[in-house]
């Protein structure tokens, strides 16, 4: 029997896209980021208590600072403060209008209020190298259920689907979908099973795994997209470990059916023993087997301990990733400015 994370690790080092020596034609840096109540300053006050509008100018320009110093090009947002559609959408024009200003890149936005009252997604793009082809909020997308007998719910923050057209020769298509699974934490509630909301993070990775596979077959039959390779790209806050069930579920190393039969045990913690864990998942993450000092620095921290709660992720089946010796790939975490936000900035430079 194998624990989850172990064997992840081996899988992950040998699957992961190696670097290779000749000069890239085009890149594209994808950023993911908590922003952590991010919002205008009243709403701020509202959702965070004691919050000075000092300390909020000082959180606004370090988060500025995150993404204009990493040059990130598409930028997956979570944590959107969403007390009305008006505005969130005005707090993201605003901060756009900044990023323009100190980058000159010209920067847009889609904004997706989700099921959940606090908080909604985004993704930040700079138009001048990407083209936002269509957008999709899949927040009415019915979750699995862990029994036949339940009735089913809906995923409570999206996610957000977006799919670009890269602005360089050769052009690719990224299929992407920023995501912020349930948070363990009881501020929005108790989890009367004991498990920290794992359960439902379960399902909603289930769900997301499963349709962005589908919607990857459906590019290569849709007429704007099937001359151009692509890339499905999952990237976003999943608010587990990356050792735990829904996390193994989200890359498809198990899936909830193995759970369902009653093979993998799960513990309080959110961990499985597994017989059954597939050895080529179908997601990968970009930081795993490539810097294994990420895990130790972590993307947020309870006290001393860091946790690895965000990520990003590639189908290991889109027609792109297949040409795996074509691709050079840089990663990074930052997590220099604590003001920025409560979770680090992550960023993948696929290069072509």
């Amino acid at each position: 029997m194998f624990k989850i994370k172990s064997f992840l690790s081996v899988v992950i080092l040998f699957l992961a896209p190696q670097f290779v020596e000749a000069a890239p034609a085009c890149h594209l840096r994808l950023c993911s980021q908590n922003m952590h109540n991010f919002g205008n300053l009243s709403d701020s006050i509202d959702r965070q208590g004691q919050l000075t509008s000092s300390q909020w100018l000082r959180q606004r320009a370090s988060n500025l600072k995150r993404i204009v110093t990493n040059e990130c090009d598409v930028i997956a947002a979570q944590e959107i403060i969403n007390r009305d559609r008006f505005s969130a959408e005005q707090n993201l024009f605003n901060y756009v209008a900044a990023l323009k200003l100190l980058t000159r890149k010209n920067y847009r936005y889609k904004f997706i209020p989700t099921n959940d009252l606090g908080i909604g997604l985004a993704v930040i793009y700079a138009s001048d190298l990407v083209q936002l082809m269509e957008t999709e909020d899949l927040s009415n997308l019915e979750l699995p259920t862990w029994r036949s007998a339940e009735r089913p719910i809906l995923s409570n923050r999206g996610p957000l689907r977006a799919i670009f057209k890269v602005r360089c020769t050769p052009i690719i298509i990224v299929d992407l979908y920023n995501f912020h699974f349930k948070s363990k934490s009881t501020k929005g509630g108790f989890d009367p099973s004991g498990f920290g909301f794992e359960l439902q993070r379960t399902i909603q990775a289930e769900s997301l795994r499963h349709y962005a596979s589908k919607q990857n077959a459906e590019l290569t039959k849709h007429a704007s997209y099937r001359n151009y390779p692509n890339l499905t790209v999952l990237l976003g806050d999943r608010n587990s470990d990356p050792s735990s069930v829904s996390s193994a579920v989200l890359t498809g190393a198990l899936k909830l059916k193995d759970l369902q039969i009653g093979n993998c045990p799960i513990s309080k913690t959110g961990f499985a023993y597994c017989n059954n864990i597939r050895p080529i998942p179908d997601f990968i993450s970009i930081f795993g087997g490539l810097n294994f000092n990420y895990a130790r620095r972590g993307t947020f921290k309870i006290g001393k301990k860091s946790l690895w709660l965000d990520d990003i992720l590639l189908y290991t089946r889109s027609s792109w990733y297949s040409l795996v010796n074509s691709l050079q790939l840089k990663t990074g975490l930052v997590s220099a400015w604590d003001e920025a936000s409560d979770h680090a900035m992550i960023y993948g430079d696929i290069a072509w």
